[in-house]
């Protein structure tokens, strides 16, 4: 692991209350030296994982206690982390010397490569409180499929009727949401823990479940974050206040949410989000 740890000034987190009845407080994540800065997952206690680009390469990084350290797999060319659980086990992905892209699960110490068997592209980008881990990998016929990791065994699994199928996220109940796509249009859907998909259409890009059926992502109709509540069926576009593009990827059980946003000079930046 490359740790470089960045304490972070007061000055450099932006405060703003947002114009709305929840006066949410939403807060600015820059790591230092980076031209772009995205926040992925939040765990209970608000550790914040996401990646970043400096000088043309990607890092993964953790936010805690306000401190950032960068995570960075050994020898890999690029990496980003996903999402992380309360137990602080981290998920995310990594380009090897050779090219190749792998998931990793990260325990605080070492790194462990997650590969589908027989593919050579695999993607993890969700893990819970049970270490299950959900991704994606794409196979030799070019489709691309979810997967999940528990266990230490994989299953595929795809959206019936789809050649593409991406899982964004799991929550302690074992929900997933996930993404499929045809004919260039993509679908959102929930997979229950029975297996059951429901289908939410394809204006909803969803990244992520809490344990409340709290769902986050992208409205592309509203080029907007969002949230919307399986349980009370409340749904709310979120946009970082004065900015143009917001899109949501985390949430934890307390409704923190994380995400990127950018500003009118088209420059990325992490966000939290809390009510």
């Amino acid at each position: 692991m490359t740790a470089g740890r960045y304490v972070l000034p007061l000055l450099s987190l932006l405060l703003l209350s947002a114009l709305s009845a929840q006066a949410a407080t939403w807060t600015t994540i820059d790591v230092p030296g980076a031209t772009w800065t995205y926040a992925t997952g939040i765990n209970a206690t608000g550790d914040i994982v996401g990646y970043y680009l400096a000088e043309g390469t990607g890092h993964g990084f953790l936010l805690k206690s306000g401190t950032i350290v960068t995570l960075d797999v050994p020898g890999a060319l690029n990496t980003g982390a996903s999402s992380i659980n309360d137990a602080g086990q981290i998920v995310g992905s990594f380009q090897s010397a050779d090219g190749q892209d792998h998931g990793f699960v990260f325990d605080g110490v070492n790194y462990t490569t997650l590969d589908f068997p027989g593919v050579s592209y695999t993607s993890a980008v969700g893990i819970n409180n049970a270490e299950q881990i959900v991704g994606y990998y794409d196979d030799n016929k070019g489709h691309r499929h979810g997967f999940l990791w528990s266990n230490g065994s994989f299953v595929a699994i795809d959206v019936p009727g789809f050649r593409f199928t991406q899982l964004a996220g799991i929550n302690n109940r074992g929900f997933i949401v996930a993404a499929s796509r045809k004919k260039g249009v993509y679908r959102s859907f929930i997979r229950n823990p029975e297996g059951d998909f429901h289908n939410f259409g394809s204006v909803l890009q969803m990244t992520s479940i809490n344990d409340h059926k709290v769902i986050v992502g992208h409205d592309l109709a509203a080029n907007e974050g969002f949230k919307f509540n399986l349980r009370t069926n409340r749904f709310a576009d979120l946009q970082y206040p004065g900015e143009r593009f917001t899109s949501c990827a985390g949430v934890n059980n307390g409704g923190q949410i994380v995400g990127e946003y950018y500003d009118d000079k088209t420059n990325y930046h992490a966000f939290l989000r809390t009510p």
